[in-house]
Order: structure tokens, then sequence, then C-alpha cells
């Protein structure tokens, strides 16, 4: 159960997050923080091919967490958890690159929003959404 303590030293730890970025300062992000996946950290190429997913760069938003995932996860004591990084496909269509279990965990506890990192997938060509896929990450 969190307390009110508990939640003032979640606060007060919590890292100051940039309202954008851009790709090659996503990549940065996802190395200096240390993001995995199932087989480990990222390196760079992996970071760097998840960063240029997006057309637009990174944006910090909300969206509400059923909309990323219906997986239900009791959460783990964790601190410090960063916003996963989502990518909308097509408008209302996201893939979360990282951050699965983070998602699952707000609906665990029916969170109306979280905040993510969210970038979209742009066709150059026609303007219109593409269904790009990259290299899911399970953290």
């Amino acid at each position: 159960m969190t307390t009110a303590r508990n939640l003032v030293d979640i606060l007060l730890e919590t890292p100051v997050l940039p309202a954008s970025m851009t790709n090659e300062e996503m990549v940065d992000f996802i190395l200096d923080n240390g993001l995995r996946d199932w087989q480990g950290v990222l390196d760079w190429t992996e970071a760097k091919e998840i960063a240029n997913a997006s057309a637009t760069g990174w944006k910090l938003t909300t969206l509400p967490p059923s909309q990323l995932t219906q997986a239900v996860l009791k959460p783990r004591r964790r601190r410090n958890s960063l916003p996963p990084i989502v990518l909308e496909i097509e408008p209302g269509n996201y893939e979360v690159k990282d951050g699965r279990h983070r998602c699952a965990e707000a609906n665990y506890l029916k969170l109306g929003t979280i905040s993510v990192y969210l970038g979209t997938v742009e066709d150059t060509n026609a303007g219109a959404p593409s269904v790009a896929r990259v290299r899911r990450s399970c953290n």
C-alpha cells in the first residue's frame, strides 16, 4: 500500500523530463536510462531503430493505459519509473516500444491516464500513416 510518505518520496525522486525530444535525443534517453527488452539492455543500434521509428520526434503526453495494452499486472515496487515510449501507427492505434509492463501495471491500478513519450509514423509519400514495424521491447 502506498502511503503519503511513500508518495512524497516517489515524487521527489522522479526525474524532470523534457516535454519533447528529437530522435537523436531519444536515442540518448534510451541509452542513458539503460532501457531493456527481454534480451537485456538496448544497444545503440536498437535505440536508434526505436527512436527513428517516429517521423515527428517525441512529445511527452498522456494516454489511457487501456489504449496501449489489455494486459493487467500487479505493480512491482519501483522507483523513478520513466514514461513508456509509444508509437502511434495510425490514429488511435498504438505500439508500445518500451514500457509494456508499466502500461499493464497502470491498467491494474485503473489509472485514467499515464504519461508517455509519443511519436508518430508518417508515410512521407502520401502523408498517411504507414505500418512500419520496429522490434518490440518488453520492459
